[in-house]
């Protein structure tokens, strides 16, 4: 067989998708609204595959990449508590877009 690192990472590229299996996995936690959740139910591309909703918590173990990729495209509609580095991430991310917003025309 295998040594375990291998078998780990071949594991990993099962359950996240190729993309996102090289990266280390770790708990998100993103607050979701009404609409949050029906886009989760609707989009299927990079989700992670086992994720846990309470109320309106969602909480899975993924790359922050994969995470990124994700729910990214969500906008209000999520909240990315943790990890704090994601959650400055997407901070960032929709900063940049509003200042190209801003300032375009």
């Amino acid at each position: 067989g295998f040594d375990e690192e291998v078998e780990r990472h071949l594991r990993e590229t099962c359950e996240n998708a190729p993309q996102f299996a090289i990266n280390d996995n770790q708990q998100i936690r993103i607050k979701v609204d009404d609409e949050g959740i029906e886009q989760l139910k609707r989009i299927y591309t990079h989700r992670p595959r086992k994720y846990k909703l309470d109320g309106n918590i969602l909480t899975t173990e993924c790359s922050e990449n994969q995470a990124f990729v994700y729910f990214s495209r969500f906008g209000s509609t999520i909240e990315v508590l943790e990890p704090e580095s994601l959650r400055k991430r997407m901070i960032n991310y929709y900063s940049k877009a509003i200042k190209t917003y801003e300032f375009s025309k």
